[in-house]
């Protein structure tokens, strides 16, 4: 037993981590020896002494006396009760090492072997994946190139067979141009809608004018935002005739809150001039105004020749033209 004893402490001072051993704990029934401690204190030259594992835990009046025979079985007990609590191992360092390197071990041939799994399971879904998709490629490519077959005879087009990529090509080109029509289709339909709301506001403008007055010019600059007109008259409440009639007009507005009027003299005769700057208000909905009366004889008289008297009456059909 004292070389056993010896045995085990030369081992443990031995290691990296060891230190030199000063105390030695007995227990068991064992240590109830007589003189087990004395002959061990002079053998190993280290302070013995008894173990008490018990502690304050309560124990039954039978074995008050005596409990290191008991101790072992105590252990025992509370290795039943919680294993977390155990915090010693008695076993050498190196092995304990050599058990946890181990197991790491295990470990990490089980994560290696599961990787190895993985990837080749991801390259063979990864080919299989290539495979169909190239078996389809082929497939559409020898469709394409393939002759038209209907109700299981090729299809003859001046007694030439057609391929489906010459039916794709003729599709294409149709496509193209049936989009080019639609394009010309919609600026058509948008210009003919978009007819009468013009008419509506070139109608405005000429009911704006008030009976007797003129423009200054046989010429006026307009633009889809407005336009500016200078009436001149004989009549000094022509200009504000005209600003109301603008007023009134859904189709019309006034840039700004007030109408300028001048006077001079003519022969003998006093004429307004006002200067009238425009905005219009277009319908929400494109072709609104399509409720104009295209039945109505509207006339549009403009002086061609100042020098003359002739005048040119230009219809709502000429007019359109």
């Amino acid at each position: 037993m004292l070389a056993e004893i010896r045995r085990s402490l030369e081992y443990y001072t031995s290691q990296e981590n060891g230190h030199p051993v000063t105390k030695i704990y007995i227990t068991g029934g064992g240590s109830k020896m007589k003189g087990i401690k004395e002959f061990l204190t002079a053998r190993l030259n280290l302070q013995i002494e008894d173990l008490d594992v018990f502690g304050q835990a309560s124990l039954p009046a039978a074995v008050s006396g005596g409990t290191e025979i008991y101790q072992p079985a105590y252990g025992l007990g509370l290795r039943l009760l919680s294993s977390d609590a155990l915090t010693m191992n008695l076993l050498p360092s190196d092995m304990i090492a050599a058990l946890a390197k181990s197991e790491k071990d295990k470990w990490m041939k089980i994560m290696v072997g599961l990787g190895l799994f993985l990837v080749l399971e991801a390259g063979y879904w990864s080919v299989q994946k290539y495979m169909n998709r190239k078996a389809l490629l082929d497939t559409l490519e020898q469709e394409y190139e393939g002759q038209v077959v209907i109700n299981g005879k090729p299809f003859l087009l001046d007694g030439k067979t057609l391929k489906n990529a010459e039916v794709l090509e003729r599709l294409e080109t149709l496509e193209a141009r049936k989009e080019a029509l639609q394009n010309r289709f919609d600026k058509i339909q948008e210009l003919e809608t978009g007819k009468y709301d013009w008419i509506a506001i070139l109608d405005a403008i000429r009911s704006s004018i008030p009976e007797g007055a003129w423009l200054t010019s046989n010429s006026f600059a307009m633009n889809p935002a407005g336009m500016g007109l200078t009436l001149e008259s004989e009549t000094e409440d022509s200009a504000k005739t005209h600003y109301r009639n603008v007023q009134e007009n859904p189709y019309l507005n006034w840039t700004s809150p007030s109408i300028a009027v001048t006077r001079r003299k003519i022969g003998g005769k006093d004429l307004w001039a006002c200067n009238a700057s425009l905005s219009y208000n277009f319908p929400k909905a494109p072709g609104e105004a399509d409720e104009y009366d295209e039945d109505d004889d509207v006339e549009i008289t403009v002086d061609v020749d100042a020098e003359t008297e002739n005048e040119e009456v230009v219809t709502e059909e000429e007019e359109d033209e």
